[in-house]
């Protein structure tokens, strides 16, 4: 059993699964983007893990979170030059910034982030409303600290 430096705890499975056929494909109850998806590996039963083995549209690979977290975080040459890593998971928010604003590939005619663009990024599916809900979390964030920024400055 490998044990983890930073903390002394067993680190976390996770289950990597690279998808190669449409995003949104579906398997063991589950819906992929196409290319690399991020799982917490207990989330899934046996049988489930059984089943995405087993089908030739995905490769089931597993990894630790010490070692994902060390590949997957944040560089911030990539928010400057947002050309995203190929194997970064992002955040909402890391997403957000990684897009461009004037590509309408990145956000649709109502300035919100496209949820294909998202997805890619964030390796998991988006769905519109969880596009809805993070993007109402992220203005709202980002409203309450441009407030306490400029309450600073006064």
């Amino acid at each position: 059993m490998t044990i983890s430096t930073t903390t002394g705890k067993s680190p976390q499975r996770i289950a990597v699964i690279t998808c190669f056929a449409h995003h949104g494909y579906r398997r063991a109850g589950v819906g992929f983007c196409k290319g690399e998806n991020t799982f917490n590996a207990d989330s899934f039963s046996e049988s489930q893990l059984a089943q995405l083995n087993d089908d030739p549209r995905l490769k089931l690979q597993f990894t630790f979170a010490d070692a994902l977290h060390t590949s997957a975080s944040l560089d911030t040459r990539l928010v400057q030059q947002k050309e995203p890593r190929s194997n970064a998971v992002l955040s909402f928010a890391e997403a957000v910034l990684a897009l461009e604003p004037g590509n309408k590939d990145h956000f649709t005619g109502d300035g919100k982030p496209q949820c294909d663009a998202l997805s890619k990024l964030m390796r998991q599916p988006v769905s519109a409303s969880e596009r809805d809900r993070l993007w109402t979390e992220h203005l709202e964030s980002n409203a309450t600290s441009t407030q306490a920024d400029n309450q600073d400055a006064e």
